[in-house]
């Protein structure tokens, strides 16, 4: 069975129906959010410049979808960190 939750993360259950299953319905809250680039100065960025989105949840998430100037970037372009739930989304102007 799939449940999905208010944060809508997803949980395989195999529990059978007759066990109580616990639902996580708490919202995850980003605790870090920073865009940096590899310019000279890290807060412009300009044509060939490397934008750098760092994300930080407080608690367990999915990858995440990122956009950055309306792009969806693929999802080479989003790295998690191992047992971590920080991800780095990387985008070129």
């Amino acid at each position: 069975m799939i449940v999905e939750t208010a944060n809508a993360s997803r949980a395989a259950l195999t529990a059978p129906d007759t066990n109580p299953v616990c639902i996580d319905t708490a919202v995850p809250t980003l605790t870090e959010l920073t865009l940096k680039s590899d310019a000279p100065n890290p807060y412009y960025a300009k044509a060939g410049s490397t934008v750098t989105m760092r994300l930080v949840a407080d608690q367990d998430v999915d990858m995440p979808t990122v956009a950055i100037n309306g792009e969806t970037l693929a999802a080479d372009k989003v790295v998690r960190y191992a047992g971590q739930n920080s991800f780095n989304a990387y985008y070129v102007i």
